[in-house]
C-alpha cells in the first residue's frame, strides 16, 4: 500500500484562517482571491506525492481544469475566475471568466474555453462561450424536481453529463442544442443501470463515462450514449465503504476517493486495483480531477485548500 502521506489538520485549518482576513479585505476592494502556495513535505519513496498545495482562503468546492487552465468559483464571490497552470504545477494569478450573480455549485470545462456550470440551487445549468456569452440549457420535460450535483463534458458526442440527485438519474446534454431537454438514464433501485443517490461522475479517454452510486457502493459504466456496460471494481476488489468522488486519468484508470476507508483506489483498465492511503486529514474533499499532465487536483473546502498530487 502506497501512502499518500499524513497532514496536521489543525495547522491547517489555522494557516486557512490567518489568511481569510487579508483575502476578505482584497476582495472588499475588488480584487480577486489570492491563493499562497504551500511547500509540502516529500514521502517514501514510490508514494503517490503531494507537490503542491493553495491555502484558497476562502473554500473552493468545484473545479474543472482545460487547455491549462483551472476553472474555480472566485471564493467569496459568485461567478468563474481562472488561473493558467505551468508544467510545474504553479498557478498564475486569478483572471475573471464569468461574473454571474448567483453561486456556483459545479463546473465543466472544455479545450475550446467553454465552460459549464450549475449555479443556485441545482436547478439551472449555464453554459458560457470564452466570448462570455451564457446559454440555459433545458431541464428535463417530464416536470419531475431536479437538482444538479455534478457535471462532466464528453468531448466525443459533445455532450454535457449531469447528475440528478432528486430523480436518481443522469443528464445528458447535446451543447449544441441547449434548448431540447436532457436524455435521462436510470431511475431509484439496484438493477444494472439505476442508481441510489449516485453522487459524482467522470468521462474516460474513450469516451464511456463512469458514475458513483454512492449508496449502493458501486461504480457503474456506460457508453458515450448512455448504455449501461457494466460495474466496477470486480467482485474481488475490497469493497467501498463510503465513495466521496470519483475521476478518470488518461490511461483510463478510474480513481475513488472512498472517506469510509480513508483510502484514494485506482483501478486500471484491466480490472486491477491499487489502493493508497488518504491522508485523515484534513478531511472534506468535494472535487477531485485530473490535468493533461496526468495530475490529480483536489479541492478541501473545510481546510480552504487545494491539493495536487504527482
Amino acid at each position: 500500500m502506497r501512502t499518500l502521506g499524513r497532514l496536521s489538520s489543525t495547522s491547517v485549518v489555522r494557516t486557512a484562517a490567518t489568511l481569510a482576513l487579508t483575502t476578505l479585505l482584497a476582495c472588499a476592494a475588488g480584487g480577486l482571491p489570492k491563493w499562497k502556495s504551500v511547500p509540502m513535505p516529500l514521502h517514501d519513496e514510490g508514494a503517490l506525492q503531494i507537490k503542491r498545495a493553495y491555502d484558497t482562503s476562502f473554500p473552493v468546492r468545484t473545479l474543472a481544469v482545460a487547455d491549462g487552465k483551472i476553472f474555480t468559483p472566485p471564493g467569496n464571490k459568485s461567478g468563474i475566475v481562472f488561473r493558467h497552470v505551468d508544467r510545474a504545477g504553479l498557478l498564475s494569478e486569478p483572471q475573471q471568466f464569468s461574473s454571474i450573480g448567483r453561486q456556483v455549485r459545479a463546473l465543466a470545462a472544455a479545450s475550446d474555453g467553454r465552460v459549464w456550470t450549475v449555479v443556485s440551487d441545482g436547478t439551472q445549468v449555464v453554459g458560457y462561450r470564452p466570448d462570455g456569452t451564457a446559454q440555459q440549457f433545458a431541464l428535463p420535460s417530464d416536470g419531475e424536481p431536479v437538482k444538479v450535483i455534478a457535471l462532466a463534458w464528453q468531448q466525443s458526442r459533445s455532450r454535457i453529463w449531469g447528475i440528478d440527485r432528486l430523480g436518481h438519474r443522469l443528464l445528458l446534454w447535446d451543447t449544441d442544442h441547449p434548448e431540447e431537454p436532457p436524455i435521462t438514464v436510470g431511475k431509484r433501485g439496484r438493477a444494472p443501470g439505476d442508481f441510489n443517490h449516485p453522487k459524482d461522475l467522470a468521462v474516460q479517454p474513450d469516451g464511456s463515462v463512469v458514475v458513483l452510486d454512492a449508496l449502493n457502493l458501486r461504480i457503474q459504466r456506460f457508453d458515450s450514449d448512455g448504455r449501461y456496460l457494466g460495474s466496477l471494481p470486480a467482485d474481488s476488489a475490497p469493497p467501498l465503504e463510503r465513495p466521496l468522488l470519483i475521476a478518470a486519468d488518461g490511461d483510463g484508470s478510474v480513481w475513488v476517493l472512498d472517506d469510509g476507508e480513508g483510502v484514494l483506489r485506482r483501478i486500471a483498465r484491466n480490472g486491477s486495483t491499487e489502493t493508497l492511503l488518504w491522508p485523515a486529514a484534513p478531511p472534506g474533499a468535494t472535487d477531485m480531477t485530473f490535468d493533461e499532465a496526468g495530475r490529480l487536483w483536489i479541492a478541501t473546502p473545510l481546510a480552504s485548500r487545494l491539493y495536487m498530487y504527482d
